[in-house]
């Protein structure tokens, strides 16, 4: 569109601006500050209580879930963005 040619850009970007393209970064989910720190709220809990208490975990059970959902990949291309350095790379959430 604009009559430049390809390495033309590549410099412009990479070299005057100092720009570099980068792919957004897995992240498993946002949390609020309030979630944050009631997940920090609750671990400093359990420690507290597990210095209290010597068998505070033994009759907790756990146990894994799966779940299968269906899933269409974005490529990793398609989440890459020009950035300047120094600034933090684009996130995006898992679904």
């Amino acid at each position: 569109m604009t009559g430049i040619s390809t390495g033309s850009i590549h410099t412009i970007l990479h070299e005057h601006l100092g720009m570099s393209k980068v792919s957004a970064r897995w992240v498993p989910r946002m949390l609020t500050p309030e979630e944050k720190k009631f997940r920090v709220d609750c671990s400093e809990l359990n420690i507290l209580l597990k210095s209290q208490h010597k068998d505070f975990f033994s009759p907790i059970v756990t146990g894994d879930e799966t779940r299968v959902h269906f899933y269409g990949p974005e490529i990793k291309l398609d989440s890459m963005q020009y950035k300047h350095k120094g600034s933090p790379p684009p996130k995006k959430l898992k679904v």
